[in-house]
């Protein structure tokens, strides 16, 4: 009896150094793949189209198969209790990726144009636009509108006459505050009225804007490194927010 204990005892004792040796050998092959992701995204050689996609992932992976290894080897295998306040602490730690993950999402210039160029279109579509809106003020409004004044009129005549310029709206119109804030009607409302302006005032801030972020794309390398290190802490982020869960159902 006591040798069939022992047998049992010792193939227990067997089955969890192997158990362990797994979890051994998956935190050295996750930590490989996180060092080798963190390179390719930030130190080189850069991954290319389909390849940023799998090392984007294999970084999350990675992140997430390594802590949870770690914790199981540590608290349950080494019989070790989990502190109460650690899930809770890792709250401020993903938290603090994803909110430094911030900036590159909200400020990701490229895409953020691209969407401008789908929406409002590209600074040449934009112009253009400026120009028949223009003309149509002119052919609608003027003479007709009283609160199209005659300096406006002349302004508005002006952008038509220099219609194959698209330097003339950018030296001369998107910044003349007084031309794009000039008020050409009112709209009576329950609550009050509302000034009502040309569209040209939101075509002029819609080339503004595009201008203003394809020089952001040129800022310099500083810029550009600080905001793809904050898009690569995203994965991270969220893989430690999985292992809070993990560790308030299981641990």
């Amino acid at each position: 009896m006591e040798f069939n204990n022992e047998s049992s005892d010792a193939q227990n004792r067997n089955r969890i150094a192997r158990r362990e040796l797994s979890l051994i050998f998956l935190i050295i092959i996750s930590f490989l793949f996180l060092v080798i992701s963190i390179r390719d995204l930030l130190i080189g050689p850069f991954p290319d189209r389909i390849w940023i996609v799998i090392d984007y992932v294999s970084l999350f992976l990675s992140v997430l198969v390594l802590s949870h290894s770690c914790c199981i080897l540590i608290y349950k295998f080494g019989k070790r209790t989990l502190p109460r306040t650690f899930p809770k602490y890792l709250d401020y730690i993903y938290l603090t990726f994803i909110a430094l993950s911030l900036p590159g999402v909200a400020i990701h210039v490229p895409t953020f144009l691209k969407y401008i160029e789908y929406t409002a279109g590209t600074e040449d579509e934009i112009a253009r636009k400026i120009f028949v809106r223009a003309k149509h003020h002119l052919e609608h409004d003027c003479g007709d509108n009283h609160r199209f004044t005659t300096e406006y009129c002349a302004k508005l005549q002006n952008v038509y006459n220099n219609r194959w310029s698209i330097e003339f709206i950018k030296n001369h119109v998107i910044s003349d505050n007084k031309f794009l804030d000039h008020v050409v009607g009112i709209l009576q409302t329950k609550k009050g009225t509302r000034n009502l302006y040309s569209p040209i005032r939101r075509l002029s801030n819609d080339l503004n804007v595009s201008i203003m972020l394809k020089s952001t794309v040129d800022m310099g390398r500083g810029f550009g490194f600080i905001l793809w290190i904050s898009i690569v802490f995203i994965p991270i982020g969220l893989a430690l927010r999985i292992l809070k869960t993990t560790l308030e159902i299981y641990f």
